[in-house]
């Protein structure tokens, strides 16, 4: 894996245009790239201070529509420049080093990773290239196999040999030698805390009242949820304890943009929210991802892959991980051109709402704490739509006995009122607090069993009273 420094400041524009029509351009559009690029006026930023503008010509600029375009085509240049470095992937197919802008990556046997570093060398020769072997920047990897032993790689470029590492981060996902999702879900785990909080923040009833919650669901479906589980609908090696990694990851953002208790169940804000799980969330992307693929057009690289791997049978490849998922949920993956991509995707949420909706029962059926869920669809439910964060909080914490009454989170206390054992239902029964609670606030008493708002407000002044007696006590 080789990253090229300052890539852009390195490109000839005249080059990369060259490039271009040898790959098929027509003058016209060749004529018009020049024109785009031709001049320009730089500032740069020094220790002193800003610089006056500077009028430079015939660069390629970074940050337009063709800068890519015009960046990927010179460092494709790498598998041609010098040796060619052919990777058998199968019989009928064969790559060669992958380029994503300024990042290019080779694959396959020493052989072929050394005909890489050569051809890096001779890219610094011939057009200019500079690539950074310091600290995660342009390396190698063994991929693990325990059949295979370790080699030594020998890759020079003008900045000296480039090293071995045991992890790398390519385009925004941490790879490793094990071939597993570890490091990857490691990082997500150490920044969901701060995604969930700026999500609280930016959604809190003080700026959005009513519309709190639905902001902070929509925040965290549309923007937390893709950046956490970018890329991982093309994995293949997870392991249970990956996935209980990322559940846990899930329970934490809801918990914190919420405000629930650290021992919430789970289980039970997905049902209230109709969130899926994490599995459930990749499983629906990677069949959405696989009904795009193969009914593409042409002769896409991905394509060849998948269909090779049908036709082998490959036992570990990503095609038989997308088999095993449509038998999980009772889809057949082979007659996936027969549907339309809006078909495809209903019906996989259809399946997946079906399963989460059998799961949550057999959760309720193990969890006193989940007792008061009764049987629902796997989708959001009214009371958590256009009202505010923290009435929602309260809500839900009642129906899933999550508020500080009783043995709830763990505490041992006495009914404020008549000093008989706290409990939830010892205190819906006691006529004293019942007395007091009437007379300190409007509420419906004889429904608080029955009624999710009114027990709710029930147990919002208990505990209201049972901390100011705690109060006097102290004083």
């Amino acid at each position: 894996m080789a990253d090229a420094e300052k890539c852009f400041d390195k490109l000839w524009l005249k080059d990369c245009l060259v490039d271009m029509k040898e790959e098929g351009l027509r003058d016209k559009e060749v004529a018009l790239i020049y024109e785009l690029n031709k001049k320009a006026n730089i500032v740069i930023e020094t220790p002193a201070g800003k610089t006056k503008e500077i009028k430079v010509s015939d660069i390629v600029k970074q940050g337009t529509v063709f800068g890519p375009q015009l960046c990927c085509i010179n460092t494709s240049k790498v598998n041609e420049i010098n040796e060619k470095n052919i990777t058998v992937i199968t019989p009928k197919i064969k790559i060669e080093a992958l380029v994503y802008v300024d990042d290019i990556i080779g694959i396959g046997s020493k052989e072929n990773i050394e005909i890489v570093g050569r051809n890096l060398a001779e890219m610094e020769k011939r057009k200019k290239y500079t690539f950074n072997n310091g600290n995660g920047k342009s390396h190698y990897m063994m991929i693990k196999t325990g059949v295979e032993p370790e080699e030594e790689v020998g890759i020079k470029v003008e900045k000296g040999k480039i090293e071995k590492t045991v992890e790398y981060k390519y385009l925004g996902n941490w790879i490793n030698e094990k071939g597993t999702v570890e490091r990857q879900v490691k990082e997500i785990r150490s920044k969901i805390k701060g995604m969930a909080l700026e999500a609280k923040r930016i959604g809190h009833e003080k700026k959005t009242g009513n519309m709190s919650t639905d902001v902070i669901i929509s925040i965290y479906e549309k923007t937390i949820i893709p950046a956490i589980l970018y890329n991982f609908e093309v994995w293949t090696n997870w392991r249970k304890k990956d996935w209980e990694e990322m559940e846990k990851v899930q329970a934490e953002a809801l918990k914190i943009m919420f405000d629930l208790p650290i021992s919430t169940p789970y289980w039970g804000m997905l049902a209230e929210f109709g969130i899926w799980t994490m599995r459930k969330r990749v499983m629906y992307k990677k069949m959405s991802l696989y009904h795009n693929i193969i009914n593409s057009k042409g002769n896409r690289l991905s394509k060849q892959v998948i269909e090779e791997q049908i036709r082998t049978k490959v036992e570990n490849g990503w095609y038989k991980e997308v088999e095993r998922d449509g038998e999980e949920i009772e889809i057949d993956v082979t007659k996936v051109k027969e549907y339309t991509k809006e078909q495809w995707k209903n019906m996989i949420k259809e399946k997946i709402n079906k399963m989460m909706e059998k799961e949550s029962k057999e959760k309720r059926q193990k969890m006193k704490k989940l007792a008061g869920q009764r049987q629902q669809k796997h989708e959001r439910q009214m009371y958590t739509i256009g009202r505010s964060r923290k009435e929602v909080t309260n809500l839900l914490k009642t129906k899933i006995q999550m508020w500080d009454i009783g043995g709830n989170l763990g505490a041992k206390r006495k009914c404020y009122a008549c000093e008989m054992e706290e409990t939830e239902n010892h205190i819906m029964n006691c006529k004293k607090v019942k007395e007091i609670i009437t007379r300190n606030i409007e509420i419906d008493i004889l429904s608080i069993k029955t009624n999710v708002e009114e027990k709710t407000k029930f147990f919002i002044e208990y505990i209201n009273m049972r901390e100011k007696q705690e109060k006097k006590k102290t004083i």
